[in-house]
């Protein structure tokens, strides 16, 4: 196993993970944008980056990460990288290439392919281990033998910690089921307006740690001027950004929201204020199962 990470945040008794309780979603930042992201980021005190093989911006994080911890004075333990394996470019289920079949009974090196792109991404990011790295979708002719790789990936020390992303239930049984090693993570969509209750309850109940990506997305389009958001904001003296990231907190999940924004940067981590049982239902109340992102509507096995 590779370096154990401290940082304080939640911790896991399951593993004795200490993962903190939100992280900076990367894609698509790339360049000087991501490294004043970065900076900011880890001067605010966040310690976790997410990114993945195919946002392509992982050798961008890499040189961002070197450029701010020389800066700050902060350690590669002291921080959480995490990615994810999946297809390289593509614009769909048809137009996957390496982890679906083209003939009914092709058989391809589905480890020879997972071990490259953790050694790629290894290599980009300029470490010698990684945190965690997910599964990026469920794709279906090949999850549970990508899942495999990762585990053998995991035992011969260069990842601490193996999870899923986009997984339902089903997905995250027929790992359970079939496979020695039960996801750390799976990383889902989910905001007041998707709630996604039953995976939340099936992830609590196995001990699965829930990560929420693009968790403000649904602000700019289904929730803009919300009235029970805006007045809770109101309420609480804080911006309905953070009204959103504390309910995912107090729903025991761990956002991952992205900007480049200094100010909005910090202003998402700022969350010492607790919502009230009552307010977390009207939010709770809010959904109606909407997707905001193709890839959680369309990705393949979902």
């Amino acid at each position: 196993m590779g370096r154990m990470h401290v940082e304080v945040g939640r911790e896991y008794n399951m593993s004795g993970l200490k993962m903190p309780n939100i992280g900076l979603g990367t894609y698509p930042m790339k360049g000087e944008q991501l490294t004043n992201a970065v900076i900011a980021a880890l001067e605010c005190g966040y310690r976790m980056f997410d990114t993945a093989h195919n946002y392509c911006n992982e050798d961008h994080l890499g040189n961002s990460l070197k450029i701010a911890l020389q800066k700050t004075g902060i350690t590669r333990e002291e921080v959480f990288i995490q990615t994810k394996v999946g297809e390289e470019h593509w614009e769909g289920i048809n137009d996957m290439k390496l982890f679906s079949k083209k003939e009914k009974n092709e058989c391809k090196d589905i480890f020879a392919i997972v071990k490259d792109q953790v050694e790629t991404s290894l290599e980009k990011l300029q470490v010698d281990y990684l945190d965690c790295v997910l599964i990026h979708f469920p794709y279906p002719d090949y999850f549970l033998e990508i899942w495999k790789a990762l585990e053998v990936l995991h035992k011969q020390g260069t990842i601490n910690y193996i999870g899923v992303s986009n997984c339902r239930e089903r997905h995250l049984k027929k790992i359970i089921e079939n496979c020695e090693i039960v996801p750390i993570v799976n990383q889902v969509e989910i905001s007041p307006v998707n709630t996604v209750q039953s995976v939340v309850d099936f992830c609590k109940k196995n001990n699965i740690i829930v990560q929420t990506y693009s968790p403000l997305m649904p602000l700019r389009h289904k929730l803009k001027d919300n009235n029970v958001l805006l007045e809770l904001a109101k309420k609480y003296n804080v911006a309905v950004s953070q009204i959103v990231l504390k309910w995912n907190m107090q729903n025991d999940c761990i956002p991952l929201p992205k900007s480049s924004n200094p100010e909005r940067i910090k202003q998402n981590i700022t969350l010492n204020f607790k919502i009230e049982d009552s307010d977390m239902l009207k939010i709770n109340a809010l959904n109606e199962n909407y997707q905001s992102l193709p890839q959680s509507i369309y990705c393949p096995g979902y």
